[in-house]
């Protein structure tokens, strides 16, 4: 049987694939999931989590909101980005010094 059908798509505003985009949160560019990857950034609403409330800005906007840093709702995700990137830079320094203190007590458990 064959069926007229109207249907909504996305497609990509980089390289015109039909898929699911992302929206820039500023200019409203959308990007599938592989342009995403090259020419924006995903931000995630939590420190430990990820979903639904994750915000995307295309490379463009994104560099001139860090630049003039006057939009609340991205300088909010940057502030999270930055609280990840501290929290995995506290747990590798962490883990250094706690593997050394683990060693001394191996060497002297002889």
């Amino acid at each position: 049987m064959k069926k007229i059908v109207q249907k909504e798509v996305q497609i990509c505003d980089q390289c015109g694939k039909e898929t699911y985009c992302e929206k820039c949160f500023k200019c409203g560019v959308e990007h599938c999931y592989e342009c995403r990857k090259k020419f924006g950034v995903k931000y995630t609403h939590a420190v430990y989590l990820s979903g639904s409330g994750d915000g995307y800005y295309c490379t463009d906007c994104n560099n001139l909101l860090l630049k003039n840093g006057n939009d609340p709702l991205h300088t909010a995700y940057y502030n999270i980005f930055t609280l990840i990137n501290e929290s995995r830079g506290f747990y590798n320094d962490f883990k250094i010094r706690a593997d050394k203190a683990e060693a001394v007590i191996k060497e002297l458990h002889r």
